[in-house]
């Protein structure tokens, strides 16, 4: 069973490809997956405290059980004045 982790942007360039998969388990989280491809690309910096994590398109808590099939984005939090 795995998930994908769609990487976007300068994630994109960095990594040199845009899909990470993830083998997940009954009790594997969005953190997992972060983990997971900071693992595999360290030059991402993702840091969780200046994210938005998404599972297929909906913002969620690193807390968040991960399923078969699907789809997690890690987004830069973008700050405006």
């Amino acid at each position: 069973m795995k998930a994908k982790v769609e990487l976007l942007g300068s994630q994109k360039s960095i990594a040199g490809t845009n899909t990470v998969e993830f083998p997940v388990s009954d009790t594997s989280s969005v953190t997992d997956a972060l983990n997971h491809v900071s693992a595999l690309y360290p030059a991402l910096f993702l840091n969780p405290n200046n994210l938005v994590m998404t599972v297929n398109g909906t913002v969620s808590s690193g807390g968040k059980v991960l399923h078969a099939g699907d789809v997690v984005s890690f987004l830069p939090v973008i700050g405006g004045g």
